[in-house]
């Protein structure tokens, strides 16, 4: 029974998992969107201080993961984003931060995996949407940092 129960909960965290993977899979070769997979073996070499915007050195360890969509596309923008928040959603993700500036919104997600957090950064501007999904062993002022 115990077998079981652990099986059935290990299924569910993957199903989550997948779904975030079928939002980057999805746009990853539409025109005007940009997607990047960053594992954990290239955040572990020296020198890697920051992934865009992101500043992640401080951290690097901690993360087992980085994916970044990037839309460009206005007339798309809509499509992801209502896309996006359809998985939050369905798989019970926190919103945890939500932020407006100057018609920046910046909303930030959580889902706890175990002894793994997910965070979700998502910023729309009139013209750009970013999404950006980062899975390890990072706590919400970690992320925060990173984020500044």
């Amino acid at each position: 029974m115990k077998r079981l129960i652990l099986l059935t909960m290990i299924l569910a965290a993957c199903g989550a998992l997948r779904a975030q993977d079928e939002l980057f899979k999805k746009y990853e070769n539409t025109k005007g969107v940009e997607t990047v997979y960053i594992s954990k073996s290239l955040l572990s070499m020296a020198g890697v201080a920051d992934i865009g915007d992101l500043n992640v050195s401080k951290v690097a360890k901690k993360i087992d993961r980085i994916q970044v969509l990037e839309c460009e596309r206005p007339s798309l923008m809509p499509a992801i984003r209502d896309y996006a928040l359809g998985i939050f959603k369905k798989d019970k993700y926190e919103q945890i931060m939500r932020t407006t500036d100057d018609g920046e919104v910046t909303y930030i997600y959580q889902k706890q995996r175990g002894k793994q957090n997910e965070f979700v950064i998502l910023t729309t501007e009139k013209d750009e949407l970013t999404i950006v999904n980062i899975l390890g062993s990072l706590t919400l002022k970690e992320i925060k940092e990173i984020a500044e």
